[in-house]
């Protein structure tokens, strides 16, 4: 049986998501904490591949150097060079190794996850908004009967 206290992301003790092993070192991927959903929410790339309107153009695509460089310090511990230029990282990601694959993967599939939350939250607030708009509708409709039934009382 699941714990609820297993749900419990500790800031300060982030949890391990994955681990890929390289020639290199092992690249430890963390589970987004609630300010890194935040940032991610607020990335104006994935912003705009959520608000794209042809289904066929919405294919999540986290390959781009811009969100490499947000997401890979942001969820990982590997280390990107600041010195590096796009262009050299655009090298890189044009010509991946298959454990550089597998990371961009691990990340799309954390990505998808807060895309989903997103859509599910976007989903809530508009039934929220409907339910306002029906009560204020339920509630005028009474003052108006109220108000009607007093006036041929009168």
């Amino acid at each position: 049986m699941v714990q609820f206290n297993s749900f419990y992301n500790d800031p300060n003790n982030r949890q391990i998501l994955e681990v890929i092993n390289t020639p290199t070192g092992a690249v430890t991927i963390f589970e987004p904490s609630k300010d890194d959903v935040n940032k991610i929410m607020q990335l104006k790339e994935m912003v705009d591949a959520f608000n794209q309107e042809n289904a066929d153009e919405n294919l999540l695509d986290i390959n781009g150097t811009t969100i490499l460089k947000e997401l890979i310090p942001l969820l990982t511990d590997l280390e990107i060079d600041p010195e590096m230029t796009d262009e050299e990282m655009a090298q890189i990601i044009e010509n991946p190794t298959v454990e550089l694959s597998l990371i961009t993967s691990v990340l799309s599939s954390v990505v998808t996850n807060i895309y989903t939350l997103m859509i599910m939250n976007f989903k809530n607030n508009l039934e929220l908004r409907n339910m306002v708009d029906q009560t204020e509708e339920i509630s005028d409709s009474a003052l108006a009967m109220f108000i009607s039934k007093q006036s041929k009382t009168d």
